[in-house]
Formats: structure tokens, C-alpha cells, sequence
């Protein structure tokens, strides 16, 4: 009976090291009942991808991977080992392909096949390359947006520098100038007031207006026939004129101005006594002469009045 109990215990633990052995060995990517075929891929990086990590084909899983190792001591790129399916053939030039297995970043390795007809053999090394993950894209869309905008960012920092600099220099200009709006934004209000007050009061002159205007055209309705009547007959007379022998009259009266303009010239030119008397001198000298004379013999008759009149009286004395 402790026989049997010693036997089925050790049994246990067999299993259960055999059990964790094989698990552990599945974690790391061996699966020590398949029969696998390992293949190799070089990295310049992994980007996350971990021992462990699914290797698909079309959406299915067909191995894991087994090792990630630096390829030589300088750690110049990564060696990725991983273990396929005994029956799953991989076509020469076939891409393994690190990509994005969720939208967390989890990694994983895909077989991108080729169209070749020659397969690779376990132990050879596979086509590499990376997925360019959408995080990867914004980061390098971004990373050139984001430096563009620090530059910008430093340049706004320098921008507002100088307007602090030249609103601290020029602080009362700016207050006078605030206080200036102010001032015609209240005078814009009160004028706006002043206008709504004339349009609105009935009594304002902005309505006396509108009425006036109203009764002037009330009035012109209401003679409307007058108006007509008055425009006939200015077009009438008008017509009365038009019809008229404005062409004669006019005519006759560029000869009267003709003929006037004759006589004027023909007085200018000295003819015909008119003429004589304007244009000749002797006459006004004349005149002048015997004004001057006369004005002598008055200045002598008022100055010697007997002279004068002794003479008169002689002349009466030899009559008799």
C-alpha cells in the first residue's frame, strides 16, 4: 500500500515537472511536441516585439517566437529566431514582417509569401522588415509640426516681448488713446440716441419731415390732374413755339444788329456829324473857349458894373 502511494506520487511529480517544463518552454516559444522548422530574420530594432510573440500567415498562427539575440557584440542589429510548423512551406523571397497586432502596439512577426516557387529551407535567414505603425506615421508627420510650432512658439514669446516693452513705453499714449475711444464710442451712442429720439418721437423733426413729404405727395395725387393738364399745355406752347417762324425773327433781328453795328463804326470813324462831334476835338475846344470867355466877361461885369452900364446909358442918350 505505501508502495502504491510512493509510485503514484512520484508519478505526480513527474507530471507536474514535465508539465511546467513543457509550459514554460510554450511561453518562450517551444512547443516540445510539434515538430518545428526554426528560421531566422535580422533587426535593426524590434519595437517591441518579445519572445513569445505570434508569427502569422494570412491572419493565422502558425509558430512563435523562440529567441531575440544582438547579432554580434557591438549590438549592431538583432537577430530574431523563430520556430514554424514542420508542414508549412515558406516561398524564397518571402518578407518577414514586424507589425501591430492591436491598437495597444502589441508586435507581432507575419510571413508576407512570395510568388517564387523555391522554398526556404530551416536555418535560413528571411527578408526583413517594419511596419510603419499609424503612431509611427503621426510621430514622424508630427515630429517636424511640433518643431515648426516650438520655433513659432519662441517666436510669438518674442513677439509679445516686444509688445509688452512697447506698452510699458508707451503707457500714457495708450490711455489717452483708450480714453479716446471711449469718448467717440459715447459720442457715436449719443448720436445714435439723438436719431432713434428724432425718428421715434412723433413730434420730432425727422417725422415733421416724413409728414410733409407725405402731404406733398398726398397733395400731388390729388392733383394729379391739374398736373397733367399744366404739362399739356406747356407742351402746347412748346409746340406753339417750335411751330413758330423763330427763323425769320432771329434773321431780322442779326440784320438790326448788323446795320447798328454799321452806324457804330461809321461813328467811330468820324462820319456824319455824330460822328464830327465825338470824334473831332475842335469843337470841345470851342466850347471850351467860349466857356472861358464868358466866364471872364460875367467876373468883368461883376466887377465893374458901371463900366457896363454907363454904356448903356449913352447909347440911350444918343437914341434921343
Amino acid at each position: 500500500m505505501l508502495r502504491k502511494k510512493m509510485i503514484l506520487f512520484g508519478v505526480v511529480v513527474f507530471v507536474t515537472i514535465f508539465m511546467f517544463i513543457w509550459g514554460f518552454g510554450y511561453l518562450k516559444g517551444t512547443n516540445i511536441f510539434a515538430k518545428e522548422r526554426e528560421y531566422f530574420a535580422v533587426y535593426e530594432q524590434t519595437n517591441g516585439l518579445n519572445i513569445g510573440s505570434p508569427v502569422t500567415f494570412k491572419g493565422i498562427k502558425i509558430g512563435q517566437i523562440k529567441y531575440i539575440d544582438f547579432s554580434d557584440e557591438y549590438a549592431t542589429s538583432l537577430i530574431v529566431t523563430f520556430n514554424l510548423e514542420k508542414d508549412f512551406k515558406i516561398p524564397q523571397g518571402s518578407i518577414a514582417e514586424i507589425y501591430n497586432t492591436d491598437l495597444l502596439g502589441t508586435k507581432g512577426l507575419r510571413i508576407i509569401s512570395s510568388d517564387q516557387i523555391e522554398f526556404y529551407t530551416p536555418g535560413d535567414t528571411m527578408i526583413s522588415r517594419i511596419e510603419v505603425s499609424l503612431i509611427d506615421d503621426l510621430s514622424e508627420q508630427i515630429g517636424p509640426i511640433k518643431e515648426k510650432t516650438e520655433e513659432l512658439m519662441v517666436s510669438v514669446d518674442s513677439v509679445i516681448s516686444v509688445i509688452n516693452s512697447l506698452i510699458l513705453q508707451n503707457r500714457d499714449i495708450i490711455d489717452a488713446s483708450i480714453k479716446n475711444i471711449n469718448s467717440t464710442i459715447q459720442n457715436f451712442e449719443n448720436v445714435s440716441s439723438q436719431i432713434n429720439y428724432l425718428v421715434t418721437n412723433p413730434q420730432g423733426k425727422f417725422n415733421i419731415i416724413l409728414s410733409d413729404l407725405q402731404a406733398i405727395t398726398t397733395m400731388l395725387k390729388n392733383n394729379e390732374a391739374n398736373l397733367n393738364n399744366a404739362i399739356n399745355n406747356f407742351s402746347n406752347i412748346s409746340d406753339s413755339l417750335a411751330a413758330a417762324n423763330l427763323a425769320q425773327t432771329i434773321q431780322q433781328t442779326n440784320n438790326v444788329l448788323t446795320e447798328l453795328n454799321l452806324i457804330t463804326q461809321k461813328i467811330n470813324g468820324g462820319n456824319g456829324t455824330i460822328g464830327q462831334l465825338i470824334n473831332n476835338d475842335s469843337l470841345y475846344f470851342n466850347i471850351e473857349d467860349l466857356t472861358n470867355n464868358l466866364n471872364l466877361l460875367i467876373e468883368d461885369i461883376q466887377e465893374n458894373p458901371r463900366k457896363y452900364l454907363r454904356v448903356s446909358i449913352i447909347d440911350m442918350s444918343k437914341n434921343n
